[in-house]
């Protein structure tokens, strides 16, 4: 009888000790589970930061180049019916000058005032009467203006208000790939959105398991092996 009660004591206390183990491993396991995932939103969080300023830093890059304005504007001819003559007006809306500038026609270039262009400044290029092409002047292609801004950056903007940086090879520049122009006032719009909320960890009620549950059954099953030895003494 007493080597029957020791076996089963002795089973109680093994399948505790396995219930304790379990529970310590299953705990384990949410909470890596939960630090994993904050993480990853903590690395999200900073590639937005990231991303958003280095948008903001592109964006104070393009700024000048992107307050060149380049408009056609066609006059007619007194001389010949039908004929007009067109003129590439170049205006600088920024507040400090940009410098080279050079007018192109289906790649050969303008002859006017080029040079340097202040603030507030507009340069006239002329085109003459056997390059007038009204259904290309219209929409501006075919048009360019290559232009050195403030910060010593090349620029070609084209005539349907595309940007290109240029990059010198010593005897030509090579043009990247086309961006579109900033809005001039920048409201800050994107950094007032806030960033996702954290989620909020799961907690003990939600079926995380506490290594102090386990302690707790741990200690029930050996309050109860204690007893039934004080019961066994008494028989």
């Amino acid at each position: 009888m007493v080597e029957t009660l020791i076996a089963a004591l002795s089973a109680l206390f093994a399948l505790g000790a396995g219930l304790v183990s379990y529970w310590s491993y299953r705990h384990q396991v949410r909470r890596a589970t939960v630090t994993d995932a904050r993480q990853q939103r903590i690395d999200q969080r900073e590639r937005t930061v990231s991303q958003r300023e280095a948008a903001a830093e592109r964006r104070e890059v393009l700024a000048q180049a992107s307050m060149l304005d380049v408009t056609i504007r066609r006059v007619p001819s007194s001389l010949r019916e039908g004929w007009s003559t067109s003129y590439i007006l170049v205006h600088n809306s920024s507040n400090q000058p940009v410098s080279h500038l050079n007018v192109r026609f289906r790649d050969e270039v303008v002859t006017g005032e080029s040079g340097v262009l202040f603030p507030g400044s507009t340069h006239s290029f002329r085109l003459t009467a056997s390059e007038d092409c009204s259904s290309v002047l219209e929409d501006g292609r075919d048009v360019s203006v290559d232009f050195t801004d403030a910060a010593g950056i090349r620029w070609r903007r084209e005539g349907d208000g595309g940007l290109r940086e240029g990059r010198s090879t010593g005897s030509a520049w090579e043009w990247g790939a086309r961006e579109e122009p900033v809005i001039m006032r920048f409201t800050g719009r994107d950094w007032d959105q806030p960033l996702a909320p954290e989620p909020a960890s799961p907690r003990a009620r939600d079926g995380l398991w506490k290594p102090s549950c386990a302690w707790g059954v741990l200690i029930g099953l050996l309050a109860l092996a204690l007893l039934v030895t004080a019961l066994l003494r008494n028989v």
